[in-house]
């Protein structure tokens, strides 16, 4: 390297410095220090003015945050060979599916105030009589707006088939139940929660057991169990009551609350563990059986505010349901320095990413049913305001993820870097969710839209998109 050039590289980071001491300065109000600092440096500040450009970087505690972490990695040095071993399946993943770039569509005048919450879904056509679908099921679009109305609209078409408002707020969290997809879950801003029936808008079962907000409502992958969160700090979990006619709705009742130290931000359900996924995890799991056979037990992972740990509750009453921490945090000590916002398993259920509102802009995998950081992504905006999502494809080779710039990044969870950015959104990008069946992404907006996101074969030799 030159002389020139080395200069050239000392100066940029001599006035990256001063732009973050000069950032932190102003974020904690210190005005008569930066102006002390001001005046001492006049010519400094004059070429940062000049240059807007030098300004566009993370905050100085991110920055010191990414650097911990990473003084810590290289300290703990090589991950033991069960560790790796453990882990291979990050190596393995095939091509996945990566949004194209003419793939983008769309869809405006669903709603004509913010849109919180969408997710697709392929239903019966036979929910929906009046709308005479030819074919036997329908690709659907389910969302929620602060207009406190839940819209079922067909994703072709863009023609609205239902329309629910049963809720006397906003609707923050909705989901199908699996096992039969004519009711839906929905837990809202007035803080109660409903079932309610997609054919006639309405309301099989309701709740009101909670104090605030319902800002999490999901369902077992096998629709034996829902739980919900709140911001009163409380997780509920119902189960399903067996013997109903096959004509009647679904019936659920409340078996189990646990309450947690801050307001619950997010909630997913894990598949049942077998041997080999459950080697080294430091729960057992012990099957319950009926006179039919053995039940899948279900594992519910819970996030909160004011807490370093990620709760595992398996839904098994006969053990009175054992609940197991796991530290988030690498070294293991119980300092708080992020919030676990949003929880999405992979598709085999061996990884948990965890969405955090580090100011570093920070998701982590974590191996599922331990506290071992598989990898750890950089690169999205957020913060402690942030209500960030991510979900994965289907093959789990890419993790997507909203960012307060308004796009969806785009990470080859591989190599663990942003592939893509992609940008349209107007306004701060509220939810995103996998279609499976259409093999595409579904995002929505303060803008008022919902875009899909169409996608092809990604590249498997580097994993790198170009």
């Amino acid at each position: 390297m030159s002389a020139d050039n080395s200069n050239s590289n000392t100066r940029d980071l001599d006035l990256l410095a001063y732009s973050l001491i000069q950032q932190f300065l102003r974020q904690q109000n210190l005005t008569a220090a930066l102006d002390a600092l001001e005046a001492e440096a006049p010519h400094v500040f004059a070429e940062l003015a000049s240059n807007p450009s030098l300004g566009a970087h993370k905050p100085l505690t991110a920055v010191l945050e990414e650097h911990q972490l990473l003084t810590f990695q290289e300290h703990l040095g090589q991950l033991s060979l069960a560790v790796k071993k453990n882990d291979d399946e990050l190596f393995k993943l095939g091509k996945g599916r990566m949004p194209v770039e003419d793939g983008k569509r769309v869809l405006e005048g669903i709603h004509y105030a913010n849109i919180l919450t969408a997710r697709p879904a392929t239903l019966p056509s036979t929910l929906f009589p009046d709308a005479e679908i030819v074919e036997t099921t329908v690709s659907v679009l389910i969302s929620s707006s602060t207009d406190q109305t839940i819209k079922i609209t067909e994703t072709d078409s863009g023609r609205t088939l239902g329309v629910l408002d049963h809720h006397k707020a906003a609707a923050l969290a909705i989901d199908l139940c699996p096992s039969d997809p004519a009711y839906l879950l929905s837990g809202g801003m007035d803080g109660a929660h409903h079932i309610v029936d997609v054919r006639t808008g309405v309301a099989v079962q309701s709740w009101k057991d909670h104090g605030k907000y319902v800002v999490r409502a999901k369902f077992s992958p096998d629709g034996r169990w829902f739980a919900t969160g709140s911001y009163d700090r409380n997780v509920h979990v119902y189960r399903r009551v067996e013997g109903r006619e096959e004509a009647e709705p679904p019936k659920y009742e409340k078996v189990h609350s646990v309450q947690f130290r801050g307001a619950v931000e997010s909630l997913c359900f894990l598949p049942p563990v077998n041997a080999e996924d459950s080697a080294g995890s430091a729960t057992s799991t012990v099957t319950p059986t009926t006179a039919s056979g053995p039940l899948a037990i279900y594992t519910l992972v819970v996030g909160s505010r004011d807490d370093n740990c990620l709760h595992y509750i398996d839904m098994d009453p006969s053990r009175a349901y054992p609940s197991t921490p796991y530290n988030m945090n690498a070294n293991g000590d119980d300092w708080i320095s992020f919030t676990a916002m949003d929880i999405s398993p992979s598709p085999s259920g061996r990884h948990l990413a965890v969405y955090t509102d580090s100011k570093a802009g920070r998701i982590i995998l974590f191996r599922a049913r331990t506290s071992t950081q598989a990898r750890n992504l950089w690169g999205v905006v957020a913060d402690g305001f942030s209500q960030p999502r991510c979900c994965w494809d289907t093959a789990g080779r890419y993790l997507f993820a909203t960012s307060d710039d308004r796009q969806v990044y785009v990470f080859d969870v591989t190599s663990g870097q942003v592939v893509r950015k992609l940008a349209g959104h107007s306004e701060i990008v509220r939810s995103i969710a996998w279609d499976p069946a259409g093999q595409r992404l579904v995002s929505c907006s303060f803008d008022k839209t919902i875009r899909t996101w169409e996608t092809a074969d990604g590249e498997v030799e580097t994993g790198i998109q170009r």
